[in-house]
Order: structure tokens, then sequence, then C-alpha cells
């Protein structure tokens, strides 16, 4: 739900992370995917894809996993020397001085200046256009409906529809669809 509304809003986005930001939460919470207008960091704010433990965690029983699964002996002190290299370096690159130096977001800010700098960030986007995206997440109909069909594991028939566009794409036929169309309710595109 919160990736449907950050992406449909027509509002101007600001993101300001404080603490720990990893996966699918910074995406969700409007990281620099949904192209905020700014992205401000405190000095003690971490971005990675992963915690560092979690992903030292998941490298070990990969590696664990596929020394099993071709019969050979997992190695513990390489395993224990490789998570704590992995723990060591997501650390230091997650760090809001290592991701604003490579352009990641507008810079770090004194959280004492936060009002101040979410102040004139707002100014900014007040000067500006105001607009959002006008395009839902499905582009066409067909899509919308090869997709509630993919969900719901029916068949789905493509067959060469004209898009508003005017060109030829792969849609749906309607009727090779068998889904109760009473039980879902539209958004207008």
């Amino acid at each position: 739900m919160m990736i449907n509304a950050v992406s449909n809003s027509k509002v101007p986005h600001i993101t300001l992370q404080i603490g720990a930001s990893y996966g699918a939460g910074n995406y969700g919470m409007c990281g620099r995917a949904y192209q905020p207008r700014f992205v401000f960091l405190w000095p003690n704010s971490k971005t990675a894809v992963m915690g560092p433990q979690q992903l030292a965690g998941v490298m070990s029983i990969v590696q664990r996993a596929t020394a099993a699964a071709a019969g050979k002996p997992f190695d513990e002190e390489a395993d224990k020397m490789q998570r704590a290299f992995v723990e060591h370096q997501i650390e230091s690159e997650s760090l809001a001085s290592y991701t604003s130096a490579r352009l990641y977001d507008d810079g770090i800010i004194d959280p004492r200046d936060t009002r101040t700098v979410l102040g004139m960030a707002l100014s900014a986007c007040h000067s500006g256009p105001v607009q959002g995206t006008k395009i839902s997440v499905f582009s066409d109909r067909s899509q919308l409906l090869f997709f509630l069909c993919a969900t719901a594991g029916l068949p789905a028939v493509p067959d060469q529809t004209k898009t508003t566009a005017g060109r030829a794409s792969s849609g749906t036929r309607l009727s090779e669809c068998k889904i109760d169309w009473r039980v879902i309710r539209f958004k207008k595109f």
C-alpha cells in the first residue's frame, strides 16, 4: 500500500533519513528510486540493502547450502572470517558520509537545523511546478487484465489489441480470463 501511495501521489516528495534505512523499507518510504525532490540525512543515518548482520547471515546460509549440495565439508573458520568481513564492509558502506559522498542524497544536515532545511526545501518545492504522476500502476487495461489473470493463476491468452497510443501490444481477451468482475473495483484510467 505504501509503495502504491508514494508512486501515485501528486505532491513533492522530501525524504529525511534519521536512522537506519534498509532494503524495501528505504524503497517504500520514498527512497531515491522514487525521485523525491530532496533526500537529506542526519549524520547517524545508515542506508543499505540489508543490515550488516542480516547480509552476512544470508551469505553464510547460501555458502553452507552450496557446500552441502556439492557434498563438501563446510569450513566454519572461513565462514566466521567471511561474516566478519561482510559485516565490516556493509557497516562502513552504509554510513551517511559514504552514501553522501556518492551523491545518493542531497546532503547531511545537522539535526538542529532540520526545521530550517526542510523549510527551505518546502519553499523550493513551492517555487516550482507541483505535479505528480498521472499514470496509474498499469498503463492500460490489457496490462491490468493480464496481471489479474496471472495473479489468479488463470490462463491469459494474448491477442493483438490497440493501446491508447495506437500501437499494437500484447493484451488479454476478457473472455479468456475467468474473473468475477463484480468484486473488482477499477480506478478510472
